[in-house]
């Protein structure tokens, strides 16, 4: 009856070793994915204002008969 009861608790000492190492295994492999870097955003069309020079998202622009500007100023001043 003894070696019943020792053999029983070999298999759990056994089992919660095998569990815990399994857990930590997974715990692992979460933090490396957390670590990963996200991936960069696509690159943007950059355009230049006629007026100033100042490079800009072409998506930021203001669109103009001739051009695209920065702003609505310089769309007024370039274009009459």
């Amino acid at each position: 009856m003894k070696y019943l009861v020792l053999l029983l608790v070999v298999v759990a000492v056994v089992w919660l070793w095998r569990h815990q190492r399994d857990s930590d295994a997974r715990d692992a492999a979460a933090e490396a994915a957390k670590r990963q870097p996200k991936p960069l955003a696509p690159p943007h069309d950059i355009v230049a204002c006629p007026v100033c020079g100042l490079h800009l998202p072409q998506r930021d622009a203001v669109p103009g008969a001739l051009a695209l500007y920065c702003s609505a100023e310089h769309q007024r001043q370039a274009e009459p």
